[in-house]
């Protein structure tokens, strides 16, 4: 079984892994940054939200936040 890690767990990243977790696929987890806002969608397929995470293991990572949560790198 493939596994999957969702960054972001808003609308996009809740509906993903309902329907990946349908298909067969096994939810590692979510990355978020306040894990005590959770969408219920998460509680539905019983994951777990990681707020400081040092290493994903899962065969896919999926980043599901908004364009404007993404840091965009300096030039030096």
């Amino acid at each position: 079984m493939k596994s999957v890690t969702i960054v972001g767990a808003g609308r996009v990243g809740g509906a993903l892994a309902i329907a990946l977790k349908k298909a067969g696929y096994g939810i590692d987890g979510f990355v978020v940054r306040k894990p005590n806002v959770v969408l219920s969608s998460l509680r539905q397929i019983d994951s777990r939200p990681w707020e400081n995470i040092i290493e994903i293991k899962s065969d896919i990572i999926l980043i599901t936040t908004q364009d404007s949560e993404i840091v965009k790198p300096r030039k030096y």
